[in-house]
């Protein structure tokens, strides 16, 4: 099932709006690692020589392959792999993480994945 048919529209948002907001994230993760010492270059082509092996397969597997559901699996990676990511960030600097926001995104998410293609409203 899929709500809307926006394919396009939903991959300009993903890598557009979300994904800056996740290499951001990482970004601050290896420069924590690396007392900010170094670069992860231009659109982080040099994530990989930081990120644990885990992390750098996490991050490929939010490119998605055009589909709708892998769209949608791209997304709920990236909201996973952001979390986790900025749990540590928050942890290093002494931030406190808004676990209920968080929780409420993904539900959020979850809830807007499973629409029906003929649903006016969200909720």
């Amino acid at each position: 099932m899929r709500w809307r048919n926006e394919i396009l529209f939903a991959q300009d948002h993903l890598n557009l709006h979300v994904r800056s907001m996740l290499m951001k994230m990482l970004e601050w993760q290896v420069g924590i690692q690396t007392n900010f010492s170094v670069s992860t270059g231009k659109s982080g082509k040099y994530l990989e020589k930081y990120l644990s092996k885990h992390s750098w397969n996490d991050l490929l597997s939010t490119y998605a392959d055009g589909s709708y559901e892998g769209t949608w699996k791209a997304l709920l990676g990236m909201a996973k792999l952001f979390r986790r990511t900025a749990l540590y960030v928050a942890d290093h600097f002494l931030y406190e993480y808004p676990h209920e926001d968080a929780l409420c995104v993904t539900e959020y998410l979850k809830h807007v994945q499973h629409l029906s293609p003929d649903a006016t409203k969200i909720y």
